[in-house]
Formats: C-alpha cells, sequence, structure tokens
C-alpha cells in the first residue's frame, strides 16, 4: 500500500470497516490518534487524511488548521467525516476541507471515497494565485459533487456585505467588488467579516459547531505535536503574566518557580490541589502549571474542581509529571488541561509550552487592542476572560458566543454592563439569565466587535456582576449535579433543550440526555456504566446548558 489513507480519529474500530469496504479499490486505511495526525501524516504521506469531525480529545478545527499549516502536510487533501446532517457543509470546506461525508460509510459514499482519492490528488490555486481563489475552487467543486443550494453571505453580524448563490450544485450568481462569478467569490471568501451559509430557503442560517478559519494559528500545533518548533508570544513587559506553580515538592518547586522567574512571568506556589484551587480562586492567575501525584488532592482533582468552578474554569493549565506517557497526555487532553509534560524533559519546552497555551489570547488581545473584530475559540481564549479583557481595553462592545447549541451576546459600556441575549434553539433567554448561560459555554466561535447592538436589559460593573454570575452559577450547578447524582427517580429537564442536546451536544452524552429524557434514573446510569466519571461529567454538562432543571 504505497499511497494510504490516515483516518484521524478517537475511535479505532471505526478504521476496520472503511479499510474493508476501500481495498476492493485498492486502498487501504491506517487509523491514526487525533494527537499524532502531524507527524502520522508526514510519515505515511497518505493520499488523502479522513478527519473524524466528531473528536473530542482535540477539536476538530485545530486538528485541521494544523494539517493545513504544518509544512510536511499542507499539500494532503483533508476530507471530514460526520454521523449528524445539518445541511451542506460549505463553511468546513471553506475552512479547508475538500469534501464531507456522512458515517456510516455506505457502499456508494465509500465509491464516493476512492473516486476522491484521485480527483483530489492535484493543489487547489497556484502560487501566487489571487487569496481566496484556492477556497472558491473547493467550494465551488464541493456544490458540484453535493448539488447544494443556497446562500453564502459574508459580512458584519445582522448585515450582509457580499453573497453568493448556489443552485443543484452550480454557482448562480455572485457579485461582490465589482467583479462577477468564480473571481467574485475568491474576493468574498478572503475578505473579513461573518460569514455564514444559508440553505435552500430556510429561514435562519445553518449554526455550524466549527470557525472558518480565515487565518490558520500555527500555535494550534503545539497543542497536537511536542515535536513541532513553536510560535513564541510573550506579554508586553509592562504587564507580567501571573502564573501558578503547584507541586507537593519543594525543590522542585523552588526550581520551576526560579526558571519561570527568570522566563519574565510573576509566579505565585501553592504546595498541594487543595491550596493550589483555593490560591487560584484568590489570584486569578493567568495560567496554572501542577505537578499530578500530591497529597489532599492531586492534581486530576483540582483540574476538576477549576473547570467546574464558573470564577476560574477558563485559566489555562499545564500538568507536570514524572512519568513520560502519552496515553497521559491524551488524558489530559480530553480532562481539560492545556498540555503535559514530563519533569525529566528539558525546562525550555516548559517555557515553550506555557507560551503556547496563553498564545491564544495575546493574540486575541492584540486584535482587540486593534479596535477590530476579533475572533477565536471559546477552549482557547475563555468566554468569560474575553468579556472581561475587552471591557478593559474598549469603552463598549460585544462578545458574541455560539457553540452550535445555541449563540450567546453580552454587551457593555463604558465599564457597564449593557444587556446579555441568549438563543437556545428555540428558547431565548435575556438579561441575568442570559449571562448565566454565556458563562456556561465552554467550546464553540468566539467574536467580539467594538458596538453594541441590542436594547439594555442589564446593569452594574462588569468584573462585579460577572463575577456575581459566576457565583450564582456554581451554586445552581452543584445543587443539580448533586441531585441528580443521588436521585433514584427522574430528574426535571427541559425536554426541547434536550433534544437539541441530543441533535448538537457532544456525542459521548446523547446517549445519555436521551435516557433522561425517556425517565430514566442518573443513579441507575451510574451504576450501568462502565465509567461513572463520564456519566458524571455529562450530567454536569446538561446543568450547565439549562437542560437539568432545578429550583434556586
Amino acid at each position: 500500500m504505497e499511497s494510504p489513507i490516515l483516518l484521524v480519529t478517537d475511535e479505532p474500530a471505526l478504521a476496520a470497516p472503511i479499510d474493508a469496504g476501500l481495498k476492493p479499490h485498492g486502498l487501504g486505511v491506517i487509523h491514526c490518534e487525533p494527537t499524532r495526525c502531524i507527524s502520522m501524516t508526514a510519515q505515511s504521506v497518505p493520499s488523502l487524511v479522513l478527519l473524524d469531525m466528531r473528536i473530542h480529545t482535540v477539536a476538530w478545527p485545530s486538528v485541521l488548521s494544523a494539517l493545513l499549516t504544518e509544512a510536511r502536510t499542507r499539500g494532503v487533501p483533508v476530507v471530514g467525516l460526520t454521523s449528524e446532517d445539518p445541511g451542506p457543509h460549505v463553511l468546513p470546506v471553506v475552512a479547508g476541507m475538500h469534501d464531507v461525508l456522512l458515517l456510516p460509510l455506505d457502499a456508494a459514499r465509500l465509491e464516493q471515497l476512492s473516486t476522491l482519492v484521485i480527483t483530489l490528488g492535484f493543489q487547489f490555486g497556484s502560487a501566487g494565485s489571487e487569496p481566496g481563489s484556492a477556497a472558491a475552487d473547493r467550494v465551488v467543486l464541493y456544490a458540484e459533487r453535493s448539488g447544494v443550494s443556497g446562500t453564502l453571505e459574508r459580512g458584519p453580524l445582522g448585515a450582509a456585505a457580499g453573497k453568493a448563490t448556489f443552485s443543484l450544485g452550480a454557482l448562480a450568481s455572485c457579485q461582490f467588488q465589482g467583479r462577477d462569478g468564480r473571481a467574485a467569490l475568491a474576493a468574498l471568501l478572503s475578505a473579513t467579516g461573518e460569514l455564514r451559509f444559508q440553505s435552500g430557503t430556510a429561514a435562519a442560517p445553518v449554526v455550524q459547531e466549527a470557525p472558518v478559519m480565515e487565518s490558520l494559528d500555527a500555535s494550534l500545533l503545539e497543542t497536537l505535536e511536542p515535536v513541532l518548533s513553536p510560535l513564541s508570544f510573550d506579554p508586553p513587559p509592562e504587564e507580567k503574566t501571573v502564573v501558578l506553580a503547584v507541586d507537593d515538592d519543594p525543590d522542585i518547586l523552588g526550581l520551576v518557580s526560579a526558571f519561570l522567574t527568570k522566563e519574565g512571568f510573576d509566579v505565585r506556589t501553592a504546595c498541594d490541589g487543595e491550596e493550589g484551587f483555593s490560591t487560584a480562586v484568590a489570584l486569578r492567575p493567568g495560567a496554572i502549571v501542577s505537578d499530578l501525584e500530591m497529597p489532599f488532592l492531586d492534581g486530576w482533582g483540582m483540574l476538576k474542581k477549576i473547570r467546574a468552578d464558573y470564577r476560574v474554569a477558563d485559566t489555562p493549565l499545564l500538568f507536570l509529571s514524572a512519568a513520560e506517557d502519552f496515553r497521559m497526555s491524551i488524558q489530559a487532553a480530553a480532562a481539560g488541561a492545556q498540555d503535559y509534560l514530563s519533569k525529566s524533559g528539558a525546562r525550555e519546552q516548559l517555557s515553550i509550552k506555557l507560551r503556547n497555551a496563553l498564545a491564544p489570547r495575546l493574540e486575541l488581545e492584540l486584535a482587540m487592542r486593534s479596535q477590530c473584530p476579533a475572533r477565536s475559540r471559546v477552549e482557547l481564549t475563555g468566554a468569560k476572560w474575553t468579556l472581561l479583557r475587552l471591557a478593559e481595553l474598549a469603552t463598549q462592545g460585544s462578545v458574541i458566543v455560539a457553540d452550535g447549541f445555541g449563540v450567546h451576546e453580552v454587551a457593555f459600556e463604558n465599564g457597564e454592563l449593557r444587556s446579555a441575549d441568549s438563543t437556545l434553539g428555540a428558547k431565548t433567554l435575556a438579561g441575568s439569565l442570559a449571562l448565566e448561560a454565556f458563562l456556561g459555554v465552554r467550546t464553540g466561535d468566539l467574536v467580539t466587535v467594538h458596538t453594541t447592538r441590542r436594547p439594555a436589559n442589564l446593569s452594574g460593573r462588569v468584573a462585579e456582576t460577572v463575577e456575581a454570575a459566576a457565583v450564582r452559577c456554581n451554586a445552581a450547578e452543584a445543587l443539580a449535579v448533586t441531585r441528580a447524582l443521588t436521585s433514584r427517580s427522574g430528574v426535571m429537564i427541559d425536554v426541547d433543550l434536550c433534544a437539541l442536546y441530543e441533535k448538537f451536544g457532544p456525542v459521548p452524552g446523547r446517549a445519555v440526555a436521551s435516557a433522561l429524557r425517556g425517565g430514566a434514573a442518573p443513579f441507575d446510569l451510574l451504576a450501568q456504566s462502565a465509567n461513572p466519571l463520564d456519566v458524571e461529567r455529562v450530567l454536569r454538562d446538561l446543568a450547565r446548558r439549562r437542560v437539568i432543571l432545578v429550583d434556586r
């Protein structure tokens, strides 16, 4: 098998049926863990990468971004796999995919895949070609293959500055910046502003869980491959980033503290997980570097408490461990840690990894300082941090986050909160409830603008009001989760939001949501599960998204 297909997925069992289905076409499949996609692609030189869009160890947009950015892999075509069909997948195609196929792959889709291997063996666009032309080529060919109908619009939120119309797979019309047809589409895709796709004659645009990669962030490569050369981002000299170091070994704590201080960080320390958590809540550090094995509360326990606390949930955290175990790094990523490093490794790696964890916030801050619309991912920068930081940098502005489950917008003016609005399926929230829902978003697209556009429904200083909302969220979530974990009968749920979660929520949690909607008791689900911690994680997510109801 000279040129295999590389399957990037969390589910190794998915490779066997695809491999068996492609063998008659003279093709074979190699399974690859998401975090090894760069090195495996570079080593195997595949004819095509199949990217499972349901992966949860690393966000699939980060994997796509890495593959398209790294010089060793950027020439390999990428095709997405998904089990959901929310409509045409034009936006992932704009982002860099060449097609999106639905699972399971039946005979017809396997035939389509084998054809793609042949037809995608060339490069779209050419060196020095006009920006956006490669994306335009991908979109036009995807439209022809899928027979898509609808409109692709580019412009500020709430307004369209440019539009391309597709009819049964053909580019029916596109006029933009004095151009027509394919040239106009290329210019449209290379312009700035929110990009949306509206399928057919639907009244609302399709909500996509993934961002459109207008510019690929090479710092995301470090999330995936520790062997890659990182980008180095230094904080402004007048603002040293506060880093909390946590370790029960005073010698190691002293070494880490001295090294990071020399590297320009303002280092504070704690000697175990309990002290680390309480110090993080009191100090609000820019990042945490923690040991794993500690008395009283280990690193895993501290991470769990931090990620469950709305006040500090978005704090970047890196683990240091005596063991050098790749499986442990996967577990750390799944639990919400930004990185995992061996204590035996070079100290320079710690500085590099730490700066990479901080890089998305620094990049977003640079964009916010420029008064231009800025975009990121919630899991990289945090909704709460972004709102507080934008309020420090601008006299007015809005932060909009969307995670496929809902869209939330919070606005401020002159240091005072002005409005908060959320749309969750057919349900809308406003004011304090919407602010709390906004703070509960942990993954998704994030956009900041220096304008406000909704009627006022909130008041109070930004920092104080957000802090009070975070405390309320902590209390409500703790109560909901405690009741759910101990309930031997069904729990109160919002049926509409539960149905929405079953469609757009994380794949591992959809079965739990379906069981709860059917009247199952959480206690029984815990008892029946091979890993009760997974069920608890889903219950916490359901409480955070207001699927599980509780009187306050």
